[in-house]
């Protein structure tokens, strides 16, 4: 773990305590992308007369691209809000049948969770995926109860950088911004933390090789469950909440 990038420009602030833990969903909790690609697949190969390759799913998923249901109706390209009437219930049929196929958490996490609960650290999620997505990840990987608060792309008024979702969270936690820290996988998750005014850390084991994760600037740059475990040892006391 690292806890301020090469080059990085001037040392960060003194390493504080914290009370809230905040994940980002796809790539920071669970690799869900082999799944997004099938569902996205199977919903509008027909409209679009061939397979879905890797390379056109990148291009329309991520930071902004909208929930599935925008997406579902950019790849099949229809009216936005306005897909063919078959290609929901395909995605959605899908996403539900193949998750415990070609879904799992990255190595360390529920461990994470755990000790992050055990600690007294409240924890919330801020996740650009649809409720009902997000909704079946959570439940099919067993870990729905951990969260205490969770705002999806159905929720928030703008996607990521924006910090209005973070926010929102933060706030049914009970914990003000400068108490969180909030982790993802995107510059857009870095910049939503840093304009919500949390702690943030840049998870690599989605994509281990991207440096402009590390060139983001983060608080923390965590390379696997490990560092992250060890991260919450520092910050987050051994009984309940932190006190100044």
């Amino acid at each position: 773990m690292t806890t301020r990038p090469a080059g990085a420009g001037p040392p960060l602030a003194p390493e504080r305590a914290i009370d809230a833990v905040v994940f980002d969903l796809d790539g920071t909790l669970a690799d869900t992308f082999g799944l997004l690609l099938a569902a996205f697949d199977e919903a509008t190969r027909p409209h679009r007369g061939g397979p879905l390759t890797r390379a056109e799913m990148v291009a329309h998923f991520g930071p902004g691209a909208g929930t599935e249901e925008a997406i579902v109706c950019a790849l099949a390209g229809a009216t936005p809000g306005a897909p063919p009437a078959d290609c929901f219930d395909a995605f959605y049929r899908v996403y539900a049948a193949r998750h415990g196929e070609l879904v799992r958490l990255f190595p360390g996490i529920r461990q994470a969770l755990e000790a992050a609960r055990e600690r007294g650290c409240a924890l919330g999620l801020v996740t650009g995926k649809g409720r009902r997505t997000a909704e079946i990840t959570l439940r099919e990987l067993g870990i729905a109860d951990f969260f205490g608060a969770i705002a999806t792309g159905d929720d928030a008024p703008a996607p990521k950088p924006d910090p209005r979702g973070l926010l929102a969270v933060l706030a049914r936690l009970g914990v003000p911004p400068e108490r969180a820290l909030f982790l993802g996988d995107s510059i857009a998750d870095i910049g939503a933390g840093r304009a919500a005014g949390t702690r943030v850390a840049a998870v690599l084991w989605n994509e281990p090789g991207d440096p402009a994760l590390r060139d983001a600037r983060p608080d923390f740059v965590l390379r696997d469950g490990d560092d992250l475990r060890a991260l919450l040892d520092r910050l987050v006391p051994a009984r309940g909440r932190t006190t100044d």
